[in-house]
C-alpha cells in the first residue's frame, strides 16, 4: 500500500513548470536533416544573439562557440575534435 501512495504523490504531485521563452535556442540543422550545425541563444528581453554554438560534421561535438554583447563578437572559443579547447579570441 505504502508503495502505492507514493506512485499516487508523485503523480499528483504539482511539478513547478518553466516558464516559455519569449526567444527560446534555434536549432539549425546540416543538409541531412539530423546531426546540428549550431545553436543560437538569444537574449530574452531583446531577441538579440547572445550565444552561437557550433559543431562539428558529426552534430555532437562542439567546434566553436561565439559569445556576443548585443551585436557585437566579443569572444570566440575553438575546439578540438577530442572536446578540448584549442584557441580563445577576446575582442
Amino acid at each position: 500500500m505504502n508503495k502505492i501512495e507514493k506512485e499516487v504523490d508523485k503523480l499528483t504531485q504539482q511539478q513547478e513548470q518553466t516558464p516559455s521563452l519569449k526567444y527560446p535556442p534555434k536549432t539549425y540543422y546540416q543538409n541531412d536533416g539530423i546531426k546540428i550545425r549550431n545553436i543560437q541563444e538569444h537574449n530574452q528581453n531583446t531577441g538579440i544573439i547572445k550565444k552561437s554554438t557550433h559543431f562539428y560534421d558529426d552534430g555532437k561535438t562542439i567546434r566553436k562557440i561565439n559569445e556576443y554583447n548585443d551585436f557585437n563578437l566579443i569572444k570566440e572559443i575553438y575546439y578540438n575534435q577530442d572536446g578540448t579547447i584549442k584557441e580563445t579570441k577576446t575582442f
